[in-house]
C-alpha cells in the first residue's frame, strides 16, 4: 500500500510540473502534442494505481479519502488535457493569443526603404533583443508596427510564437536588400554629379 501510495504523490508531482510548463510555454502544435501524450499517459498511471489501492482498502472512510485524492488529480489532467486540446485546434496555435503587453512606444514602419534602417534598430533595441519579452510578444509588437505593404508582407502569418522569426527575417531579407539597393544607386547618382561638376569648374578653368 505504501508503495502504491508513493507513486500515486509521484504522477501527482508530475502531473503539477507538467501543468507548469504548459502555462510557462510559449507553445507550438508539435510541443503541445507532446504535453498531451505526456498529460494522456498520467491519466492511465493515476487509473492504475487508484484501482489497485481501492483493491486494498478495508475501511469504507479510507476509500472516500482516496476517492477525494483520485478526483482531485483527475480533474487537474482533465482540465490540461481540454485546455491542450483547445490550443491544438485553435486556428492560430496559440496560448496567448490575447496579451497584455507591456507600454513600449514604437515607430510605424510602411514599406518605404529609407526608413527602414532606422525602423530595424530601434525594434531591435527595443523588442527584438529584449530578453524578458516572449516570442508571441515580439510578434504582437511587430504586427502593430506595421502598416501598408510592410503589414502586407507577413499578412499570411499567424500570430504564433514560432512564426516571429520567420516574420522578421522575411523583412529584413526584403527590407534591407532594397535599402542596400537603393543606397547603391544613390551613391552611384553623387559620384556621377560630383565627377560632372568637376569636369565642369575644370572646363572653365582652362577657358
Amino acid at each position: 500500500m505504501e508503495s502504491l501510495k508513493k507513486k500515486r504523490s509521484y504522477i501527482k508531482g508530475r502531473v503539477t510540473k507538467l501543468e507548469n510548463k504548459v502555462n510557462a510555454s510559449d507553445l507550438d502544435k508539435e510541443l503541445a502534442k507532446t504535453f498531451l501524450k505526456s498529460a494522456n499517459s498520467l491519466e492511465d498511471d493515476l487509473i492504475s494505481v487508484e484501482n489497485s489501492i481501492l483493491e486494498l482498502c478495508e475501511e469504507e472512510q479510507e476509500v472516500e479519502e482516496f476517492e477525494n485524492y483520485y478526483d482531485e488529480v483527475l480533474l487537474t489532467i482533465q482540465h490540461l488535457t481540454a485546455k491542450i486540446n483547445k490550443f491544438i485546434n485553435s486556428p492560430d496555435n496559440s496560448m496567448h493569443s490575447v496579451v497584455q503587453l507591456p507600454t513600449i512606444k514604437l515607430p510605424t514602419f510602411n514599406g518605404q526603404v529609407d526608413q527602414w534602417s532606422s525602423f530595424k534598430d530601434m525594434f531591435e533595441g527595443l523588442v527584438h533583443n529584449n530578453n524578458a519579452l516572449s516570442s508571441i510578444q515580439k510578434f504582437q509588437y511587430l504586427k502593430t508596427s506595421l502598416v501598408q505593404d510592410a503589414a502586407e508582407l507577413i499578412q499570411h502569418l499567424h500570430l504564433r510564437a514560432d512564426n516571429y522569426v520567420i516574420a522578421w527575417n522575411l523583412l529584413c531579407e526584403n527590407f534591407s536588400n532594397r535599402y542596400s539597393t537603393v543606397n547603391h544607386h544613390l551613391k552611384n547618382i553623387v559620384e556621377v554629379e560630383y565627377s560632372s561638376s568637376k569636369l565642369c569648374l575644370a572646363s572653365q578653368l582652362c577657358s
